[in-house]
């Protein structure tokens, strides 16, 4: 995994990462392959946010705060044909940029280990 440094142009690259993999094909905490893997799982919150090493602390702080004070606004980021797993792996997102709406599309690929574990 690359990491572009802004300020010097230089890059980082994680020694630790193998490759991508999507979420349903990665292995948990417990070492066994997550099986029905959900995107949202008994509602939403300030705790089910977790900082890695991807450097987006002050996104996931933002977040947290309105996860924390208004969940509804969270899920709302979520487009309805997102909410549940989708076998294309394809998800669609709504943010919102000087009072319009952008959608952005993501995937479900995380950095992976060998051993198909999380990295960050």
């Amino acid at each position: 995994m690359i990491d572009d440094n802004i300020e010097t142009g230089e890059h980082f690259i994680n020694p630790d990462v193998d490759h991508w993999e999507r979420i349903s094909h990665m292995r948990g905490n417990d070492g066994n392959e997550i099986k029905n893997p959900e995107v949202i799982y008994n509602g939403m919150g300030a705790e089910d946010i977790s900082q890695g090493d991807v450097g987006d602390c002050w996104f996931l702080s933002a977040m947290s705060v309105v996860a924390y004070n208004r969940p509804d606004l969270i899920e709302k980021l979520l487009h309805e044909d997102s909410r549940k797993f989708r076998e294309d792996g394809l998800y669609i997102l709504r943010f919102y940029k000087m009072g319009y709406q952008r959608l952005i599309i993501v995937d479900d690929r995380f950095p992976v280990n060998r051993d198909r574990e999380s990295v960050f």
